[in-house]
Order: C-alpha cells, then structure tokens, then sequence
C-alpha cells in the first residue's frame, strides 16, 4: 500500500519542484513565490481525491486477485468515470475560487495575481491528472507497476523540456511552467488510457462502458476509510513504542 501512495504522489510532487527550478533560475524570486505559494492548497484540492484512488486499486486488486471479472471491469469503468468527473470539478474549483482561496492563506498581494493564474492553469489539467493516477491505480492492482512509472518517466522530461522552452524562449513565466504542466499531464494520461483500452481481460477500457456503479463506488469509499484508519492505528502503536502516549487531538 505504502509503494501504491510513493507511485501516486510523485507527478504533482516532481512537477510542481520542476516549476520551482524553472522560474526561480529564470523568472526571478517573485515568479518563485508565486509558484510555491500554491503548494498547500493544491495539497488540499487534490489529495482527497488521489486518496480514493488508492480504495480503487485495493478493490480492483481484490476483484482480480479472485477471478471475478464481471465486479472487476466494473471496477475499472466506476473508476475512470468517477476520476473524469472529479477531475472537470476540480477545473471549476480552480477557475472560481482560486484567488479567494489564496486571499484566506494570506499569500502577499504583489504575488497573488502570478498565483492566481498558476492555479487556474494548473486546475485546468486536473482530468489529466485525475485519469493517470486513477489508470496506473488499476495497472498497478493487476500487478503492472513499471509501465505507469514509465509513463511518469515520459511526462518528467516532457515537463522539464517544456519548462525550459516557455520559460527561457517564450518569456512566458508563471504561465509557462502551468502550460507546460498541464501538457505533460496529458502526455501521462493518454499513455495510461491507451495502456488500458488496448489490454486484454477484466480490466480493459471501453469508453462507452464507462458509467458509475453506486455500490464499487461505495467499496472504494469504503477501502480508503479503512486505511486511514489503518493509519491512524499505525501511528498510535508508534508513539506508544516510543513511549509516548499521543493525545486525543494526535489521532
């Protein structure tokens, strides 16, 4: 479970320290606070959602661990729905509100409009990025874990490629490392999307299959409640071997 989390949280993780480099060696410090202003709150719109996806692996892994390929390719179409659709509300939430979220995280006013921008771009490729990590959560449950890291791999350079060219030819700054961003996460997606439409078996894509089945969405729900319980346990029995008994408000 703990290698599914490290694979999930590298593509925001490794972009966004890409967009860091690019536009503190190239735009200057106030580019670079403009870009690093908006690290937590992407944090918070986005983990809720990559969080499912791991309740979506632990399920798809469970189905086909079993041979029950009908709950399994249900599984995988629930996933990919549900991904698309939280992905284009995370486009409005970014488009609509992410100056006022910025406003209530204090961000210095010569910086917000740089960061406002960053955000609404970067929003924008959220069905991207949704798709790859919700994709690679069911390639890495039927036991495929080099092929999303390849793609990851892919979209790295892309990235850093693109940065460097929007940046430094285009002058295009803040913006610049978004597009660029936005762009890989794409490159990433199409790779994970192809990978599963042109596979054989159970979880196979078909895009007029893709619909929500209310009780494999539950299940998911269900999967990501329980390791954040497991979690939360986890860290309990740490502090307690350390010999710290933890307060309520630790757990």
């Amino acid at each position: 479970m703990s290698e599914d989390f490290e694979l999930v949280v590298p593509q925001r993780r490794y972009f966004h320290a890409g967009d860091d480099v690019s536009v503190g060696r190239f735009s200057g410090s106030r580019a670079l606070a403009a870009v690093g202003s908006t690290t937590a709150l992407i944090n918070v719109f986005t983990n809720l959602f990559i969080g499912v996806s791991l309740g979506a692996n632990v399920l798809a892994a469970r189905f086909y661990a079993t041979k029950q390929e009908k709950q399994m390719s249900e599984t995988v179409h629930t996933a990919v729905t549900f991904a698309l659709i939280s992905g284009i509300v995370m486009v409005f939430v970014g488009l609509f509100f992410s100056k006022a979220a910025l406003l209530l995280m204090d961000t210095p006013s010569d910086v917000i409009g740089q960061s406002a921008l960053y955000m609404r771009i970067y929003f924008a490729g959220m069905p991207f990025f949704m798709l790859y990590n919700y994709g690679a959560a069911i390639l890495r449950a039927v036991g495929d874990t080099k092929r999303p890291l390849f793609f990851l791999i892919i979209a790295g350079i892309v990235n850093a490629a693109l940065n460097l060219f929007l940046v430094i030819v285009l002058h295009l700054g803040v913006a610049g490392v978004a597009i660029a961003t936005v762009i890989a996460q794409m490159i990433s997606c199409l790779l994970v999307l192809r990978c599963l439409y042109r596979s054989d078996g159970s979880y196979q894509l078909r895009f007029s299959a893709m619909t929500i089945k209310w009780i494999y969405l539950k299940q998911i729900f269900q999967q990501k409640i329980i390791m954040i319980m497991s979690t939360l346990y986890e860290y309990r029995v740490l502090l307690l071997c350390n010999g710290e008994e933890p307060e309520l408000g630790d757990v």
